[in-house]
């Protein structure tokens, strides 16, 4: 698939269930081909969300839900004809607190790492933490092809 440019939409909810009619009218307005949001699960509340809650029509989902590392949550969706694959072993790899990891082809064998990742504030120490998981990714990328 030849992809020239990419719309992309990140946001950070608080709860990404109480504001589900919002992300619709951006999808419907906005037409994003990535959409990220960060702080997917509600503050101070031990309340699971149903992948199948996450839903959006012509997008795959990727989250860390249910997954060890998420406190918040995060999660991406990615246009279907994109053909996004999430690699669950880079959103392992401690980076960031949470993250999401995904990759697609753009044209031939170029391909694209899209990474979602939160940190709470404290990020200094974070961010050195995920330059070398993207460093790492990388390696294990170029290891692979």
């Amino acid at each position: 698939m030849s992809i020239k440019l990419l719309h992309c939409f990140y946001t950070n909810t608080d709860s990404v269930l109480n504001k589900r009619s919002e992300l619709l009218t951006v999808i419907e307005s906005e037409c994003p081909d990535i959409i990220c949001i960060t702080e997917t699960l509600p503050k101070n509340q031990g309340g699971r969300i149903d992948p199948a809650e996450l839903q959006f029509q012509d997008f795959d989902c990727f989250h860390n839900l249910g997954q060890k590392q998420c406190h918040r949550g995060v999660a991406m969706w990615v246009r279907k004809r994109l053909g996004a694959q999430q690699i669950k072993s880079l959103g392992e790899c401690q980076a960031a607190r949470e993250s999401v990891w995904c990759e697609f082809t753009l044209q031939d064998q170029d391909c694209l790492l899209w990474v979602l990742c939160f940190d709470p504030p404290i990020v200094q120490q974070r961010m050195m933490r995920l330059s070398m998981g993207c460093c790492h990714a990388c390696w294990k990328a170029d290891r692979i092809s």
